[in-house]
Formats: C-alpha cells, sequence, structure tokens
C-alpha cells in the first residue's frame, strides 16, 4: 500500500519534470478501463481529480472502497492507489491531473485543510448550486491547459487551480465533522493548525510538544506513525510552502521575506531554502521552475 499522506514528499519532488504534466480529460463508462487511464493513474506525480457528471462509478483507493454520483469529487495523491470497479452505462466525468510544480506553490492553508479533511473524506458532494460552477471552472482549466505556448500559461493554470482548491476547502470547512475520531488522528488536526498558526516564530518540536501537553519525543513518533511524516518535517514544509508563495507572488526582497519569516538573517534563510529546494530564494523567485 501506498503511503497516504504525501505533501511533503510533492514538495521535495517539484522540481523534478518527470511527468510532470497538466491534463484535463473527459471519462465515460467504456474508457475507463483503457490502457491509458491505467498508465495515468499509476505514473502521474502530483494530484489527480475526479468529478462525476453523470451516473456513478465503483472504485476503491489503497483498496479502501467507494462509490461516486452524479456531484461528487474525489481528490487523491498519485501515491494512492486507485483502482476503477465497475461504472453505470450513463457514466460521464472528467479528470485532472495536476503536477508537483503546480502544487509547490499552494497557499499552505489549503494543504492543511486538505490534509486534514480528505484522507476521511476522499469523495466529497458538490451541493447542486456548486456543480454547474465546478463544470463551468473544468472547461476553463480544459481550454487553458492545452495553451502551452502562452507566455503566462502555469501562471494561469495555477489561478484557475487557487480558485477550485479554495471552493473544495470551503466545502471541507462546511461539512459536518466525522464521528469518533482517533486520538492521534485529533493530535495531528491540532499540531497541524499549532504549526499553520505559529511557524513563524516557533518552529522548535519542544514548543509544539508544551502547547499539547506532551513529550517531544511522544509527539514525534504520534505523527510519525500517523503520517508517515515526523513532526519537524511538516514544520518544515509548512514554512517552505509559505516562503515559495512569498517569493513568487510578493514583491518582498529576499531580505524582506527572511525578516518576514524570522530568520536570524538573509544568509541563514537562503542556506535553509536551498538545503531544501535545491535552489537559492534568488534563484526561485526570478527563473522559477517551468514545464
Amino acid at each position: 500500500m501506498k503511503d497516504t499522506f504525501s505533501f511533503p514528499d510533492i514538495l521535495k519532488s517539484a522540481q523534478k519534470p518527470a511527468n510532470a504534466q497538466f491534463s484535463c480529460m473527459a471519462l465515460q463508462a467504456e474508457t475507463l478501463k483503457k490502457p491509458e487511464i491505467s498508465e495515468i493513474l499509476s505514473h502521474t506525480d502530483g494530484v489527480i481529480a475526479i468529478f462525476c457528471l453523470e451516473g456513478k462509478i465503483d472504485a476503491s483507493i489503497d483498496e479502501r472502497e467507494m462509490r461516486m454520483r452524479k456531484g461528487d469529487l474525489c481528490i487523491f495523491l498519485s501515491r494512492n492507489l486507485f483502482v476503477f470497479s465497475d461504472a453505470s452505462s450513463d457514466f460521464k466525468g472528467m479528470m485532472v491531473t495536476v503536477p508537483p510544480y503546480l502544487i509547490a506553490d499552494l497557499d499552505a492553508h489549503i494543504t492543511v485543510t486538505y490534509l486534514l479533511h480528505s484522507q476521511k473524506a476522499p469523495v466529497i458532494s458538490l451541493p447542486p448550486t456548486e456543480q454547474k460552477a465546478f463544470q463551468d471552472i473544468l472547461k476553463l482549466t480544459e481550454l487553458h491547459a492545452a495553451r502551452t505556448s502562452h507566455p503566462y500559461h502555469k501562471e494561469i493554470l495555477q489561478a484557475i487551480l487557487m480558485i477550485v482548491l479554495y471552493e473544495i476547502c470551503a466545502i471541507y470547512q462546511h461539512s459536518d465533522p466525522v464521528p469518533r475520531e482517533r486520538k492521534n488522528e485529533t493530535l495531528l488536526r491540532e499540531f497541524l493548525r499549532l504549526v499553520e498558526e505559529n511557524y513563524k516564530e516557533q518552529r522548535t518540536l519542544t514548543f509544539y510538544a508544551r502547547r499539547l501537553s506532551l513529550t517531544p519525543k511522544y509527539l514525534s513518533s504520534a505523527i510519525k506513525k500517523l503520517s508517515g511524516h515526523s513532526a519537524a518535517e511538516w514544520i518544515d514544509y509548512i514554512l517552505l510552502l509559505n516562503a515559495k508563495s512569498i517569493l513568487r507572488t510578493s514583491n518582498m526582497t529576499i531580505q524582506q521575506t527572511s525578516d518576514y519569516l524570522n530568520f536570524p538573517n538573509a544568509s541563514f534563510f537562503g542556506k535553509y531554502f536551498k538545503r531544501h529546494t535545491g535552489m537559492t530564494p534568488r534563484e526561485y523567485k526570478v527563473k522559477p521552475y517551468k514545464k
């Protein structure tokens, strides 16, 4: 079985061009078992989304069975094993693949919200009022995905992607909480919330363990066991997401970014950033990765 929580892995691979393709394609019942669909599901890096427009399909994610009906949306990481099992004859849908280089710049709040909800509910039902709007966004996505020669191809796709993900996050946040959440799942939820709120000032495991009334050793072990990544990796991940977003989307200088994120100095920030991304902040800011 593949790891379920793998956003840090996606962040680390965000500069790798292999399999880094954005696509938006129509699905029908007779096309689900074609080799090219299996190839996309098993060899695409990044995130995959399937939207059911008509009919229904049965599938599984990491051997957990599920059913999608009209208006349902399923989002999963490429590291998760997604398998189609059956579909009604009238099934119609859309499948979107989002490569790591587009994911790496997302707002940390989006990814944390996704992490806290999607593992419990990989399939969400869009309210009827939202389904038409979502279809329109998918059509817009499909149009711009094909315009690879456009000088702002990547930036346009990222802007559309941000709209989609904020809409999805709103649906997650307004959904009823899953009953009887396990203790460690509650711990992961609270830990990620604390990191998102305090990453600029606090980056030590001791701080978060103290806030959660735990020992650093226990916190680290619990987070690692549930998510597959250490607490320290999550702290770095959320910090880097915000650093990359600032570098790509703001007019802050490297020094101002360093100060905003409370690094001792720009040199320390630069070394930290390069150690985790393979690029200096300036290289990342002025020469972002292109497909």
